[in-house]
């Protein structure tokens, strides 16, 4: 079971005001306190607990607590540094209300927030410790819900993920032996628990399977990029994920890392969550070669949390494949996220339902032992997007040599004039543009009844505040870029000021919530029209 974490377990909560370290016997200790202080708070086997708790020693006991305790647990997005306080319960008021948990457990800053229904029990981090706990879990069925696993997002509903302990075990047997275990890793994470990536890759993994783990605070990594690479090079065959716009930003601090630091002996940095790209790994080894980092250490893995996790993955210790992929008259280098994962089948499919052949484009679907059961109380969601033991996953990819490569997101599809073309690589090809700020800008597609196609809408900020003239320019060389890149012309470029666009919890730029605005006006600033 998940909240039994093995004896050689040793949780590192790095913070920029010290460190503190759980061993397996705090942990132990602390899982069982808190599973004391849910039972009594009226928690009962089967109950739905809410985490809403920042980077802090019982982040993890809390998790696994909820389990010793019966309940199952759910991360929630806390409270972040600059959200304020009425926007952030009202993100989270419809989940709450459809979720109907027992209990929550939440930082002292918001607890009285969440104490608007009498049938909530809200408990605060003082109220978990220190208290007496049961000796031992109760018994359970291997096929009952583990987690929920909800998706970021900034508008609707977010989707329940239901995961049972059998997928969630199976996952971390299979992602285990894809990654070569050997017992000598050490997982070092800044990413947040409440996506799958920080939760089952970061944190389940390293607790069942007795890896230690160095846990940071993402608020603070952002300010300091190059410190989960310092924490890296402290440790023997480090294991790192990371999302692909990470790659870029520790790339562009290279000069924060330690004089001292080596990442020869890292293991891994694993490129996931987002199309994966060569550019990025380019661009690492560009500023840190020197340092020792070499290209067999970048890895790739293609992962959900409709699978748990990890689907797919890259063979680590050999260099990723790259494939050179031709659309549209355009010719595009791809990163291979690697073979399945032992268990889990890929398939690629046409809008029929037909399998396609090897190397031509259509949705991923997927199978295995690690499937999710569905999306709690979403039944027609449910029955939408998991289909007779498969899941539709809206991305766009093929098979080549037994490998999977990722193109895009059906959603993200913009058809231009007949041609196809992904937002992200809209998106991407602005990030070398001086004055822009990286990572920060939305491509989407608009109906134009007039053409019978779509326009292409692209928004951006800078990194700083602008003349008139300046985001002129800047707009114009967006249009160039677009024109050489992408051969596509933009309707429309708004070069926005810094922080204007819409960020999901994920901390990834919502093209939904960012297009909902655009096309409601509410968008102000220097526009370029044609």
């Amino acid at each position: 079971m998940l909240n039994a974490p093995a004896e050689a377990v040793r949780i590192t909560v790095a913070r920029a005001r010290g460190r503190e370290v759980l061993t397996a016997g705090d942990l132990r200790a602390r899982v069982r306190s808190v599973a004391g202080a849910l039972q009594r708070a009226g928690v009962r086997p089967g109950d739905i607990v809410l985490l809403f708790l920042s980077h802090q020693a019982m982040l993890i006991p809390a998790f696994l607590g909820c389990q010793w305790a019966g309940a199952t647990p759910a991360y929630m997005p806390p409270l972040s540094p600059r959200q304020d306080r009425q926007a952030w319960l009202k993100s989270h008021a419809e989940v709450i209300a459809h979720v109907r948990p027992r209990a929550v457990i939440a930082d002292p800053e918001v607890a009285d927030l969440l104490a608007f229904d009498p049938e909530i029990a809200v408990l605060g981090v003082a109220d978990l410790e220190g208290g007496p706990g049961p000796e031992a879990p109760p018994d359970y069925d291997p096929d009952a819900t583990c987690l929920l696993q909800h998706s970021s997002g900034t508008t609707g509903l977010k989707k329940g993920v239901q995961l049972s302990y059998r997928a969630v075990m199976a996952q971390i047997e299979a992602y285990g032996a894809a990654l070569g275990l050997t017992g000598d890793e050490t997982v070092v994470s800044w990413l947040p628990v409440y996506h799958d990536m920080g939760l089952i890759a970061c944190t389940v993994l390293p607790t069942v399977k007795g890896l230690p783990l160095v846990s940071m605070d993402p608020f603070e990594w952002l300010v300091q990029p190059a410190s989960v690479l310092n924490e890296a090079a402290g440790v023997e065959q480090a294991l790192v994920w990371l999302p692909n716009f990470a790659f870029n930003h520790l790339a562009r601090h290279a000069r924060r890392l330690a004089p001292e630091a080596r990442l020869d002996r890292i293991k891994a940095l694993i490129d996931c969550s987002e199309p994966c790209r060569p550019e990025s790994f380019d661009q690492m080894l560009m500023a840190y070669g020197d340092r020792g980092l070499r290209l067999d250490q970048l890895q790739t893995c293609y992962a959900m949390a409709e699978t748990v996790f990890a689907a797919t993955q890259s063979r680590l210790g050999h260099p990723v494949r790259r494939w050179v992929y031709t659309s549209e008259g355009a010719e595009r280098t791809l990163l291979s996220c690697g073979r399945p994962v032992a268990g889990t089948a890929v398939e690629i499919r046409a809008p029929d339902g037909r399998v396609v052949k090897e190397g031509e484009v259509g949705e991923v679907c997927l199978s295995g032992p690690s499937l999710f059961d569905g999306y709690f109380r979403q039944p027609v969601l449910t029955s939408a997007r998991l289909r007779s033991g498969w899941y539709g996953s809206r991305d766009l990819g093929f098979l080549a040599e037994g490998e999977l490569y990722l193109c895009g997101r059906m959603e993200d599809l913009i058809i231009v004039a007949g041609r196809n073309l992904y937002s992200h690589d809209i998106e991407a090809a602005m990030a070398e543009i001086e004055g822009l700020k990286p990572g920060r800008a939305a491509a989407f597609g608009v109906p134009n009844a007039a053409s019978g196609t779509e326009d292409l809408i692209i928004l951006t900020e800078t990194q700083a505040a602008e003349t008139p003239e300046r985001l002129a320019a800047l707009a114009e060389a967006v249009r160039a870029r677009m024109a050489q890149a992408l051969l596509v012309t933009p309707r429309d470029v708004m070069v926005l000021s810094p922080d204007t666009l819409i960020k999901t919890t994920s901390g990834k730029t919502s093209r939904d919530e960012n297009r909902r605005r655009y096309l409601a006006g509410e968008l102000t600033s220097w526009r370029e029209a044609q």
